[in-house]
């Protein structure tokens, strides 16, 4: 931990005595080591925490100097590891149990300056590395022989990874999980090979785990809220159950029965495994069983969870700085009230801004960026207070009693009175942005700096004593001398000052220009400062003059001195290193030592007033309490293992600060429970008695019990004896005939064996014989065997003889082919060199002729360069009188540079004020942009939603009165919400009160208890005093005067009060725990009645919700209706043109034998310029009915015109008006009843047209394009599937899409038009009921706006509300004019059949679910 900066080193040492945070950074930072011991890295060391002692050990290492990155446990919880970044990173490995470090690794040949993740395999042998960018290299180490097994490289910057695994099956295989893609490699004995490289792009795991069972299974979570399974390095399935976006899974752990994953802000998923499903749907296997939400006591996400050995309490790590507990064995019950705070809360991982401690408390007071300010007990390691502000604090200061605090707002500081449990305001002072303020030594006074000034109060009374001005810049600060009535100051003007409260006046002054002193402090004789200078400065007092400069070598940004001990410490600041302690031995020599408290910069420092212990406070929200060894106590050995001793200053007080109000209650309430004791007494002294007599009558009725059975029991046993001596002589008679028997079989088997054993013997001689015979045939085999292999012997050799002079002509063969290629290759050489040195002599030439050249050029520049020299000449002189011009204008720069300093350091604190008032005001700036491009879009929404807006008011008339009455019954139950809110405010207050009581009475009984033992005690020493008197009762002077003694010692004058009984005394304990129990069901009673009336309110809003869903349901039926109708009306037009163009056709062929009657004149008056949308969204009800009525009487008598032209009625028209009256029942029937009426006979119209259209096929060929009557294939029908088809309403008027448009009439025939400049062209696919648009600014339900060029999705609805296939509709522009005339029966059919193929493409293309996907978006 310290490394000697000089010779000698500090007089003292520091050790550490209580971390309160831990370091977020940190990755899987937390661990149990057994079943009470938690372990984690907290500031610059490893901290295991002891549950039941409520105490912590360290683990410490000199050699740890850069910042910790990684941290892991071996599966046995006896070795950990951590990883320190630096240009070649490393690891450390502990031994949990000795507290010793078992070997440090360095690690060599790669580009990355940290590890990101370490794991220990199952065997604690081998160490799994991952450093981070940019190569992202995965090692494995051998770490107990410091041996690298095997390295390979990830992945590239692009795809970063972050995780690295053991699986625990088997050593050999290895996970790594990242940016897109999960890999699983195989390690090897030199290298390390790739297996499986699942790359699933747009998923960025951050988590993965080996499941328990089956233990083969790989669970990994990606940031977009995705649980993806994977079995023996496959990918299988994302798990159905996943959280989904906005909820990333942070961390994955593995329990009994399934698995946990943290997510947020603040939420843990506890998942369930089922094995006996299906293996084969291994989605089916996963379930959820709770979803535990606990964003009202953690922010931050759940970055690391492990399991105790036990499986019991799962501790959990959050991004936040905070260490929680949860059980593990009820998952599917749990609540956000059973998780816990592992140790106590932490300011989490923004810096803490304000330190200060107490002078007869052992009270720590911080406040931190978090906005909370928390009160600390370092005596044994808890939180007294904690409060939360909604504005940030800039410092704190604690009063040395403890009894009250101040805090430095950005507008205004506030002193507060600090009571048992809570802050009460008692002073504020108008004081912008206070950095620093401190109490004086004796409390009295309080110094806070405002700016370059620094303003002194008097405490008591409020009044300002002196206002101190004379820093250039702002005050870092404030020390009280201690006199009390001195200050001694240090600021970024680089002054020190030392100031007299009498006459506000400075008695001492040191400037240091260009330097900015950050603390300074006191000693006897000196100060001593430190700032950005690099040094460590003693002045003297009370002048202030230099004495002592010792140079530091880094930046010192705190300092507090031990004058008892002879010690001065100091904070060093160093970028990306971790913030240390240096310890000065004073009088300063130059020698120190340096100590690594924090992983992060050093902040606040200070020392307590018995100079024991020294407080650090960091930037990640560690706030580290150390305990300053004196010299004699340095040397001893300690054992590391063991919990360091508490240590006790009887000075500290236990007073607190009660209000007048609460000891009342106190005493009321004592007064009320007294009287409740009694009345409880007298009430269990007769239920005792009562019970007394039941017990009796009981004892009696069980006792005449227990004699009846005995009787019987004994009668039992002698019936059983009896027995037993019958079942002895049968046993002895059974044994003695099992015995003859027994020997009669074993002389029978004796005789049986000797017969086998003379066989066995007989047939063991007949083998012998066989076997030599044996013998002697296999030694003539192998003499003919030897024979045969020499003959075979001989032959091969004769045959290698013949083979190897084969082979030898054909070597001397090829000797003589490589001497003459030999030859071939020296002529060819010969040749080359030939060749070579003529191109030599050439380039000889050439470069000689060059070199000529060059010669000449020379002379040229000499010439000019003597030339030159004399001209360098003239200019020499003139640069020696412009430099002599130059001198004295910068001497006249330096005294004008001299003022713009002066100027520039105070343009410089303006600047930093106006530049942070200038980014708020960009922001707001930013913001209101913001929402005037908001407003223009806005703007752009209410023209079509007023118009929306009109017609839904319509719609909605209905449902109001049943709204209305809905809400009287919400103001109700409201009415009710507020009752009981006030009613549990009251018991709230009420149990506030019966709390602050029941502590007052705990007082008040404990100091009854001590007076009645000190009376006690004096009563046994007053009657040990009687005996001694009793002694001289023969003597009587001498007796009076030990009579005498007596009295003047104990006054026996006085009334002697009875001593109390000890049955009373448990008498009250009793009543108390009683009061005790009632009060906590008071509480739990409060808390049913609270959430019991948070149903009731729950259940009133989804009644709600339910009420608004139906009214939205209404207007969509109500809006489907109008479609439906307008849809009738556009097929009914459809067919009144497509007569119109069989009589011109007719016509034109000039075909016989057809009736060419006109058609209806009724039809035509009744479509003529009418168009389905106009003016149907503002007509009402009962006009559209009536208009409907006088169309379907025009449709009748057109239809009998058709009759009699065709002499053949369709059956379905007589079906459809045999007697049926136009007006009958009109005026009765609902709205409602008569459109289903009306649908009825349209559909019944529908099916004789469909007659008429089969019976006028050949007539009409197809000359009718798509554009004007799309085709019916099984579409339209009574009974039939989407029942009608009905095409796109008119487009927009000429304002909102810039051009003029001709009718255009929906359905109707394509006749000639001039299209002007702009206009639009619409090409339809197959007719839909509604269309979605891509763009919501312009689309109305009503009348559906497009603008040109858009592409828009439509989807065809059947009147079920079924979604149907989605199709696209397209709007081109037209820059020029065209004339659009009337199609010819050829294009017609070329145009059809153009048509039906793409529709044909269109539809087998369509992707069904993305469609109505999409549309539902966009709804």
């Amino acid at each position: 931990m310290a490394a000697a900066g000089g010779a000698g080193g500090a007089a003292t040492s520091l050790q550490f005595r209580h971390v309160f945070g831990l370091n977020t950074n940190v990755v899987d930072n937390v661990s149990y080591t057994d079943d009470d011991t938690i372990v984690y890295v907290a500031g610059h060391e490893i901290v295991l925490y002891s549950i039941p002692e409520k105490r912590q050990r360290f683990i410490q290492s000199s050699d740890i100097t850069e910042s910790i990155t990684a941290y892991t446990s071996g599966p046995g919880k006896r070795l950990a590891a951590i990883a320190e970044r630096g240009e070649n990173p490393s690891f450390h490995v502990f031994d949990l149990r000795t507290f010793r470090r078992k070997k440090s690794i360095q690690t060599s040949d790669i580009l990355s300056k940290e590890i990101v993740s370490l794991q220990f395999s199952e065997d604690n042998q081998l160490i799994l590395a991952l450093t981070g960018a940019p190569d992202f290299t995965l090692m494995c180490w051998n770490w107990a022989k410091a041996k690298l097994v095997a390295s390979v490289v990830v992945t590239t910057v692009l795809l970063p990874v972050y995780r690295c695994m053991f699986s625990p099956l088997d050593a050999s295989v290895a996970t790594v999980v990242g940016q897109g893609c999960v890999k699983f490699f195989r390690i090897g004995e030199k290298d390390i090979r790739p297996m499986h490289e699942n790359m699933l792009p747009h998923n960025n795991f951050i988590s993965s785990c080996w499941m328990r069972t089956p233990d083969d299974h790989l669970l990994a979570g990606t940031e977009e809220g995705k649980i993806m399974l994977f079995r023996s390095g496959e990918f299988l399935t994302v798990l159905p159950c996943s959280p989904g976006a906005g909820f990333p899974i942070t961390h994955l752990c593995s329990i009994s029965g399934g698995f946990v994953a943290g997510s947020g802000p603040g939420l843990l998923l506890f998942f369930h495994y089922d094995e006996s499903k299906d293996q084969a749907l291994f989605d089916n296997q996963f379930s959820l069983l709770n979803r535990l939400d606990i964003s009202d006591m953690i922010s931050g996400f759940v970055t690391s969870i492990t399991v105790d050995p036990k499986d019991e309490v799962l501790t959990m790590m959050t991004s936040c700085g905070q260490l929680i507990n949860c059980p593990a064995m009820t998952t599917n019950e749990l609540t956000a009230k059973d998780v816990t705070y592992a140790i106590t809360a932490f300011h989490g991982p923004k810096a803490i801004s304000g330190l200060d401690v107490a002078l007869r408390k052992p009270l720590i007071l911080t406040c931190s960026k978090d906005n909370t300010m928390r009160l600390w007990n370092y005596q044994n390691h808890t939180i007294e207070q904690t409060k939360t502000f909604a504005e940030e604090m800039h410092s704190v200061a604690l009063h040395p009693t403890g009894l009250h605090c101040a805090i430095g707002f950005a507008d205004k500081v506030r002193i507060y009175h600090v009571l048992v449990d809570d802050l009460r305001i008692c002073m504020e002072i108008s004081i912008k942005s206070c950095r620093v303020c401190k109490f004086s030594n004796g409390g009295h006074l309080f110094a806070a700096a405002s700016g370059n000034s620094i303003v002194v109060y008097d405490f008591y009374s409020g009044e300002k004593i002196a206002d101190l001005r004379g820093h250039n810049s702002k005050v870092r600060s404030i020390h009280w001398m201690p006199s009390g009535f001195h200050l001694l100051t240090c600021g970024q003007d680089g002054a020190v000052y030392v100031w007299s409260l009498d006459g506000a006046k400075r008695i001492g002054e040191f400037v240091q220009k260009g330097t900015m002193y950050t603390s300074a402090v006191n000693t006897n004789a000196s100060v001593i400062v430190v700032g950005n200078d690099r040094s460590l400065r003693e002045l003297s007092l009370p002048d202030l003059a230099p004495t002592k400069l010792n140079d530091a070598g880094l930046v010192l940004t705190n300092v507090q001195i031990s004058m008892n001990k002879s010690v001065l410490f100091a904070s060093t600041y160093e970028f990306a290193k971790p913030g240390y302690i240096r310890a000065y031995p004073y009088p300063i020599t130059g020698d120190f030592e340096d100590y690594a408290v924090t992983n992060a910069q050093i902040l606040r420092m200070c020392i307590t007033a018995d100079e024991n212990f020294l407080v650090v406070a960091d930037e990640g929200g560690c706030l580290s309490v150390l305990e300053i060894k004196s010299r004699q106590d340095r040397y001893q050995r300690n054992n590391p293992a063991a919990f360091p001793e508490l240590l006790t200053n009887p000075e500290w007080s236990d007073e607190v600060l009660v209000t007048r109000a609460e000891l009342d209650d106190c005493n009321t309430t004592v007064a009320e429970l007294c009287t409740k004791v009694e009345e409880l007494k007298l009430n269990n002294e007769y239920q005792l008695k009562l019970k007394d007599m039941n017990y009796s009558e009981k004892m009696k009725e069980t006792k005449d019990k227990f004699v009846q059975e005995l009787e019987l029991a004994k009668s039992k046993f002698e019936m059983l004896q009896d027995v037993r001596v019958d079942y002895e002589i049968e046993s002895i008679e059974k044994i003695k005939y099992i015995e003859e028997m027994h020997q009669n079989n074993v002389q029978n088997l004796e005789t049986g064996f000797q017969a086998q054993i003379m066989e066995m013997v007989e047939n063991y001689q007949k083998l012998v014989r066989d076997r030599d015979g044996q013998i002697e045939r296999l030694d003539e085999q192998r003499r003919q065997l030897v024979l045969s292999h020499e003959r075979y012997v001989e032959e091969l050799t004769s045959d290698f003889e013949r083979k190897l002079d084969e082979e030898r002509q054909a070597r001397l063969q090829l000797e003589e082919e490589r001497t003459e290629l030999d030859k071939e290759l020296n002529e060819m050489q010969n040749q080359l060199e030939d060749d070579i040195d003529t191109e030599i002599e050439n380039m000889k030439r050439v470069n000689e002729e060059k070199l000529a050249i060059s010669r000449e050029t020379t002379l040229k520049y000499k010439g000019e360069n003597g030339i030159m020299k004399k001209k360098s000449v003239l200019m020499h002189r003139d640069i020696e009188d412009q430099k002599e011009e130059m001198k004295n204008l910068l001497v006249k720069e330096k005294e004008l540079h001299d003022q713009i300093k002066l100027l520039e350091k105070e343009v410089s604190a303006h600047k930093k004020e106006i530049k942070t008032r200038d980014v708020s005001i960009g922001e707001k700036e930013k913001r209101i942009y913001e929402l005037k491009k908001k407003n223009q879009e806005l703007d752009k929404f209410k023209f079509v939603l007023d118009f929306k807006i009109r017609e839904l008011k319509q719609q909605i008339e209905p449902r109001q009165q049943e709204i209305m009455a809905m809400r009287e019954k919400i103001k109700e139950m409201d009415n009710e919400l507020e009752r009981y809110h006030k009613s549990n405010a009251a018991l709230d207050t009420l149990i506030g009160d019966l709390r602050a009581k029941i502590d007052a009475l705990q007082l008040q009984v404990r100091a009854k208890r001590m007076t009645a033992k000190t009376m006690e005690n004096t009563i046994e020493t007053c009657r040990s005093d009687v005996q001694a008197a009793i002694v001289h009762i023969q003597t009587h002077p001498l007796l009076l005067a030990k009579v005498k003694t007596i009295v003047e010692a104990y006054g026996s004058m006085e009334n002697v009060r009875p001593r109390i009984d000890p049955e009373v005394e448990e008498e009250y304990a009793r009543h108390k725990e009683y009061l005790q129990r009632t009060i906590q069901e008071l509480k739990q009673a409060l808390e049913e009645g609270s959430l019991h009336h948070m149903t009731t309110n729950n259940a009133i809003r989804q009644n709600n919700m339910s009420l608004i869903n139906e009214i939205n349901a209404q207007r969509e039926s109500n809006r489907q209706l109008k479609n439906h109708v307008q849809a009738e009306i556009g097929r009914i037009r459809h067919f009144a043109q497509a007569m119109n163009m069989k009589k011109q056709k007719n016509k034109t062929a000039g075909q016989t034998g057809v009736s060419t009657k006109e058609p209806p004149k009724t039809l035509a008056a009744l479509f003529a310029g009418d168009s389905i949308n106009a003016g149907g969204d503002s007509m009402e009800p009962g006009d559209l009915l009536e208009k409907n009525r006088r169309r379907i009487a025009a449709l009748r008598a057109a239809l009998a015109e058709l009759d009699v032209s065709t002499k053949e009625p369709p059956k379905t028209l007589a079906a459809l008006f045999a007697g049926d009256s136009i007006n009958a029942g009109g005026d009765s029937m609902e709205p409602g009843d008569l459109l289903e009426k009306n649908r009825r006979r349209i559909a019944a119209l529908r099916a004789a047209l469909a007659e008429l259209d089969a019976r006028s096929r050949g007539m009409m060929a197809k000359a009718v394009s798509r554009e004007v009557l799309p085709p019916m294939d099984g579409v339209s029908g009574a009974a039939g599937g989407f029942g009608n088809s009905v095409t796109f309403p008119q487009i927009a008027s000429a304002k909102s899409a810039g051009v003029a448009i001709t009718s255009d009439s929906v359905g109707g025939t394509p006749m000639p038009e001039i299209v002007r400049k702009k206009s639009v062209e619409r090409i339809e696919l197959p007719p839909v009921h509604k269309v979605v648009k891509q763009d919501s600014s312009h689309l109305d339900m009503g009348d559906s706006i497009f603008s040109p060029g858009d592409n828009h999705h439509m989807q065809m609805m059947s009147p079920d509300s079924n979604p149907g296939p989605t199709y696209t509709t397209q709007y081109i522009e037209r820059d020029e004019t065209e004339h659009l005339e009337e199609p010819t029966i050829e294009e017609g059919f070329e145009q059809n059949e153009e048509e039906d193929r793409a529709f044909q493409e269109g539809f087998e293309g369509l992707n069904m679910e993305s469609a109505v996907v999409e549309m539902d978006s966009t709804l």
